[in-house]
């Protein structure tokens, strides 16, 4: 008897394979669709390509969606092999989750959701990001670039203002990335001049364009290539023997240096110029020429002119 029962369980199984079982295959690119960037109440288009991997016609219809998101078809019939897209048009409002539900007569998809991702943005903003972080030495400047990306087409830069004289900018317009949602961009290329003094700066940019208005900020650091030790130096006038004051410079970045010129804008002081041990320090000895009663100025700078910095300048304080 289970002899008889297996046998008819076999020949069921042959039959059902020789006859073939048809259904449709319902295949979509992935469950998340990527709108890019879009700027707030912008109305976006979107396709979803649908396409029957099966044997018979695959039929979908609107099951249910998202408040911002509206279908553009009612019920479609797709054949066998064949690719059809489902409009859906979206509001861009910032919903967090935006999406399409649909029920189709795919045994294996009889419900399927798909789902919109996209990037809310300002018409025009800057890319990476909209500050620049900057270090780098007096004399050798480095170029920084960043890009102003803009949602809507025929971007155009007009005069950009700095905060400071130091700060140069070229602007050019370029070729969009090959982002979804960029559709026009330039390019801002930004260096400090070789004449800015060491030092912590906070600046920024105002950049003007046709689709608003926009400011990148500057945060450099411009590391001295020579320090001074100390900072200055200190002469008092009452004392009966005044010894020479000694200043060294020594260079940051480890390589050889000389010394061009050191001039007082008074000639009240002598200056002698010698190498140190290290042939990366210099050693500036400062002494009064003849003694000073009652000075007329209490603060001169003594200007150093280096074959690797810009000037740099040391104060001499006299009481």
């Amino acid at each position: 008897m289970k002899i008889k029962i297996s046998l008819i369980l076999i020949q069921l199984i042959i039959s059902l394979s020789s006859s073939g079982f048809c259904a449709p295959v319902l295949e979509t690119p992935g469950p998340v669709v990527d709108l890019g960037y879009i700027s707030p109440g912008a109305v976006v288009m979107e396709n979803i390509i649908i396409l029957n991997n099966g044997d018979i016609p695959l039929i979908i219809n609107p099951a249910g969606f998202s408040p911002d998101l509206f279908p553009e078809f009612t019920q479609v019939i797709i054949e066998p092999g064949q690719k059809q897209p489902l409009p859906v048009k979206i509001s861009i409002e910032g919903y967090t989750d935006t999406y399409l539900r649909i029920e189709s007569n795919d045994p294996e998809n009889l419900e399927m959701v798909v789902y919109f991702s996209y990037i809310l943005s300002e018409r025009v903003f800057l890319h990476p990001r909209d500050f620049i972080n900057i270090n780098q030495y007096p004399g050798s400047p480095s170029v920084y670039t960043v890009y102003a990306y803009s949602t809507e087409e025929n971007l155009e830069v007009g005069t950009i203002s700095a905060s400071s004289e130091y700060i140069h900018v070229k602007a050019e317009k370029t070729e969009a990335e090959p982002v979804k949602g960029i559709r026009s961009a330039w390019r801002l290329m930004i260096a400090y001049s070789d004449r800015v003094q060491p030092g912590s700066y906070d600046d920024f940019l105002d950049i003007p364009t046709n689709h608003g208005d926009i400011r990148l900020r500057i945060n450099s650091m411009i590391k001295p290539l020579v320090n001074i030790l100390p900072l200055g130096a200190h002469f008092r006038t009452h004392t009966p023997e005044q010894e020479p004051f000694f200043i060294h410079l020594i260079n940051t970045q480890k390589k050889p240096f000389n010394v061009v010129e050191a001039v007082f804008d008074k000639s009240s002081f002598d200056i002698k110029i010698s190498s140190a041990d290290d042939i990366f320090v210099k050693k500036m000895e400062i002494s009064l020429k003849k003694p000073v009663s009652e000075p007329a100025v209490k603060r001169i700078e003594l200007k150093i002119d280096l074959d690797l910095h810009p000037c740099i300048y040391i104060p001499v304080y006299i009481d």
